[in-house]
C-alpha cells in the first residue's frame, strides 16, 4: 500500500491539470489522495481563470464523449448475444451500463434484437405446437430468422434511429445556443 509520503512525492511532480482531474473525479480515489491533491495545489499560485479553464475543458471532454458514445453500434457479437438472450432479467445490467455511457444507438439496438428474439421464439413455439418437429429443426428456425432480423437493422431500421438521435442532439444543441444567447442578452440588459 502506498503511503501518504509517497502520494505526496508523486503528487508534487503531477501537473496542476492532473490534480485537478484527480479532485474532478474523486469517486475514483480515495479520500487521501484527494485530499493530497488538494493540499498540493493550495501550494500552487492557480488563480481563478485557472480552475475555470480546466472545469470548461473537462466538461467539454465529458460532451465529446457523451457525443461519441451516442452513435456507437452493437458489435456482431452484442446483436447475436441480445437476440438469444432477450430475458429482460439478463439484458437490464447491459441497458443499464449504456444509459450510464450514453450509448443510445445501442440502447435502441438492444431493444430491437431482444424483441426480434422473443419473436422468433414464440414462431418456433407456435410451429412446435403444430407441426411437433424436431429440435433441430426449431433451432434452425430461429437462427435463420437472425438474418433478416440483422440485414433490417443494417440497411433500414439502424439508419433510421441514428437519424432520430442525430436530430434530438441537433435540438439539444440547439436550445442551448438559444439559452446561452438569452443568457447573454439578459446580461448586456443590465
Amino acid at each position: 500500500m502506498i503511503t501518504k509520503k509517497e502520494l505526496q512525492h508523486t503528487y508534487s511532480q503531477m501537473s496542476s491539470e492532473e490534480l485537478l482531474e484527480i479532485i474532478a473525479n474523486q469517486y475514483n480515489h480515495t479520500a487521501m489522495a484527494v485530499s493530497i491533491a488538494q493540499q498540493e495545489l493550495s501550494t500552487r499560485n492557480l488563480t481563478y481563470s485557472d480552475v475555470e479553464t480546466f472545469k470548461s475543458a473537462i466538461t467539454e471532454k465529458q460532451e465529446q464523449d457523451k457525443n461519441n458514445n451516442t452513435l456507437e453500434d452493437l458489435s456482431l457479437a452484442q446483436k447475436i448475444f441480445f437476440y438469444f438472450i432477450w430475458l429482460p432479467l439478463l439484458t437490464f445490467t447491459f441497458k443499464r451500463n449504456f444509459v450510464d455511457n450514453g450509448s443510445l444507438l445501442k440502447l435502441k439496438q438492444v431493444h430491437y434484437y431482444s424483441l426480434m428474439g422473443f419473436f422468433a421464439f414464440i414462431i418456433v413455439c407456435i410451429i412446435n405446437a403444430i407441426y411437433d418437429p424436431y429440435l433441430s429443426y426449431s433451432v434452425t428456425i430461429v437462427v435463420s430468422l437472425f438474418v433478416p432480423t440483422y440485414l433490417f437493422d443494417e440497411f433500414y431500421y439502424g439508419n433510421k434511429q441514428i437519424e432520430k438521435i442525430e436530430r434530438k442532439i441537433r435540438e439539444e444543441q440547439d436550445r442551448a445556443a438559444a439559452l446561452e444567447e438569452e443568457e447573454n442578452t439578459d446580461e448586456i440588459m443590465r
